[in-house]
């Protein structure tokens, strides 16, 4: 399993009680969602995707369309044998999470039993990032800076920052271009907002309760960045989310999201 390109899995469980999916923002990594591996149930099997172009999948062009990605990945995740999924995406990975649940309800793979989408507008709503992708190298640059999501050393490193350019621009055209319908989908959606993010505010995060009829909303302290200043709380919302999907309480036809989580 660990040899599928997309999808790296640090500690295979055996028979996993859930799978958890993590992707991540525009310039991100698989090792965005490290911090989780220590800090969950020891069922549920942690898979980490890998963009290409970044990463493990370095020498992979990076993808140019919100359909060519979520193409590759659904080709990916049928090769995975059967087991119970959640989907995680920080910022662009849950509107890539949201685009990839919509592919599958229309070749008719079975639905995450969950999204939590951390850092990320409801996905229906036009972006509101300024458009940076096809900006001159030193003003593309400058824009990265403002946005605080690339390493400083990556910022600093001339030659890095050269390699890195190319997977940035296509990941940022993505999450610029991307709008999705807004049409609803049968899975419960946890939000995750910072207080302070002036990218996705709390009121924009709370726009995905138009596609589901099962939403939650959860505040945390900090900037659009939250999950890396105060990843104890993300650790917390996701293990009170999957708790009651490990416990056997909840199936896909009768959510009890709704009663355990009232929504905001």
């Amino acid at each position: 399993m660990n040899n599928n390109p997309l999808f790296w899995i640090p500690q295979p469980v055996t028979s996993p009680s859930l799978r958890l999916f993590c992707f991540p923002f525009a310039g991100g990594s698989a090792q965005t969602f490290t911090f989780l591996k220590a800090n969950l149930d020891p069922s549920v099997e942690i898979v980490l995707i890998e963009y290409p172009g970044r990463g493990r999948n370095f020498q992979s062009p990076p993808s140019e369309s919100m359909s060519q990605l979520v193409d590759s990945l659904l080709d990916n995740y049928r090769q995975l044998p059967a087991a119970p999924s959640v989907f995680l995406g920080h910022s662009l990975g849950a509107c890539v999470a949201w685009e990839l649940m919509r592919n599958m309800r229309e070749q008719g793979v079975v639905l995450p039993r969950l999204l939590i989408a951390s850092g990320c507008s409801g996905a229906h709503l036009a972006s509101n990032l300024t458009r940076i992708h096809d900006l001159p190298d030193d003003e593309f640059v400058l824009a990265l800076k403002g946005l605080e999501g690339t390493p400083q050393e990556v910022l600093e490193h001339d030659e890095l920052l050269a390699l890195l350019t190319p997977m940035l621009r296509a990941d940022f055209k993505i999450a610029e271009q991307y709008c999705a319908p807004a049409e609803r989908i049968p899975v419960p959606i946890l939000g995750l907002a910072g207080t302070q993010d002036a990218l996705a505010t709390p009121q924009r995060v709370q726009a995905w309760r138009e596609l589901t009829d099962d939403f939650r909303i959860e505040l945390i302290e900090g900037g659009h960045f939250f999950m890396n200043t105060h990843p104890e709380a993300v650790v917390t919302y996701v293990n009170q989310a999957l708790s009651p999907l490990l416990s056997g309480t909840r199936s896909r036809e009768t959510s009890e999201f709704s009663e355990l989580y009232t929504s905001c």
